[in-house]
């Protein structure tokens, strides 16, 4: 006789269950500064294209709540005012790593991806390693300038580390951390056009010398630089009157920079909100004099000339000077393991050293040749078969599931 088949409830919720549709695909991601939304918006608007079905929610500027198609859960503007003064912000720093975790515990993401801010981003790796979430972070800490300790350190609680330049990913793999070296996104990115900059701003003269100012992208580095910047062009307008000055930002800078512009209402300085037309100001631009940082290899690919100036806190530069283990700050004279432009730091941020320096530049291209040169062989080390966003998309995508 043929066995008599029993449906039990158990059984139909099983099968109920068999059939139901799997969940898509979920993704955390969070970027703590205006860099790391550009970044962000790359890597999301290439992960979509591979998988369309996934859900994403997290922190973010405009540019990744657009491509990832999602709501921050916490402004990016406050997250990104901690990277100065990091202690006296830490109630609110507390208070939105308190708003990520309960997200995380909530509804847990198949992937947590972190951009950058290592001092958000990896106490939220930490939390997420101790609930099963597997990490990718994109951008390596530069344990080849400074306390290259770290290494062992975030092994411990990464997944993966999506590296931008070619040498980082073996000093991460040899504690046991996997990591691919994805380009750099300025490396892709389509020279500028200096026509489309002065058919925009048709008020500028590309007859005239033109510096880029570039003064940070944190309210703590706009602060104390901007003004500097701003008395060093007062310096340079009286040995070249028809300088013009650009200044390219962000959409959360806008504010502060408009408000320490202010303070000097006899300079006119042009603002290019627009982020897809800094290309193009840095076309046009003659130099460009900005804080250290991630900018200053921006300018290198972009073949632009400039000076690199910072100044922080005695405390703090002490502390800097004591971990740095390389004789440079600024990323293209690290690549090309040489001086290729100017570092003003400290005592040496003054206007009147800065206007010494950057005149030259403004005036003179053989100076500039100089650095144009470096800048070519920097760009053929960085290239790689695929753009940063594509190469960074398909890491992500092989922790979803499929």
């Amino acid at each position: 006789m043929p066995q008599r088949l029993v449906h039990t409830p158990q059984a139909a919720e099983k099968e109920e269950r068999l059939l139901m549709p799997s969940p898509p695909p979920s993704l955390f991601v969070i970027a703590g500064e205006p860099s790391g939304d550009l970044l962000g918006q790359d890597m999301l608007m290439a992960l979509r294209s591979l998988v369309p079905e996934v859900v994403i929610e997290g922190i973010g500027g405009s540019l990744m709540e657009k491509a990832g198609n999602f709501n921050s859960l916490v402004p990016l503007k406050d997250l990104a005012t901690l990277g100065a003064g990091i202690v006296a912000r830490l109630p609110r720093l507390l208070g939105h790593l308190g708003t990520v975790r309960r997200a995380l515990v909530a509804h847990p993401p198949d992937l947590l991806v972190t951009i950058d801010a290592p001092e958000f981003s990896f106490r939220v790796a930490k939390f997420a390693h101790t609930h099963g979430i597997p990490t990718v972070h994109c951008v390596a800490p530069s344990v080849w300038a400074w306390r290259p300790g770290r290494a062992k350190k975030i092994a411990r609680f990464l997944n993966h580390l999506l590296t931008l330049f070619p040498f980082e990913p073996p000093l991460f793999e040899k504690e046991g951390l996997a990591a691919t070296f994805v380009g750099h996104p300025f490396a892709h990115r389509p020279p500028g056009n200096p026509l489309l900059f002065w058919e925009r701003f048709g008020t500028l003269s590309p007859q005239h010398p033109t510096l880029i100012l570039l003064p940070g992208s944190r309210n703590g580095e706009i602060a104390t630089l901007l003004p500097l910047f701003l008395k060093t062009v007062a310096l340079l307008k009286k040995e070249s009157p028809s300088l013009q000055v650009v200044l390219p930002t962000l959409p959360p800078l806008v504010a502060p920079l408009k408000e320490g512009l202010s303070a000097f209402p006899e300079l006119s300085c042009t603002l290019v909100e627009d982020v897809s037309f800094h290309p193009h100001a840095f076309a046009a631009g003659t130099a460009a004099l900005a804080a250290s940082g991630t900018v200053t290899l921006e300018l290198a690919l972009a073949g632009l000339p400039h000076v690199i100036a910072y100044k922080t806190s005695p405390l703090t530069a002490a502390l800097l000077r004591s971990l740095l283990i390389t004789p440079w700050v600024g990323l293209p004279n690290i690549l090309s393991r040489r001086t290729v432009v100017p570092e003003l730091l400290q005592k040496d941020c003054s206007p009147p050293t800065l206007a010494d320096v950057l005149l030259p530049l403004l005036q003179q291209e053989g100076v500039r040749l100089g650095q144009k040169e470096a800048f070519t062989q920097i760009r053929k080390s960085l290239h790689t078969p695929e753009p940063f966003g594509k190469a960074a998309a398909r890491v992500v995508a092989s922790f979803l599931p499929a």
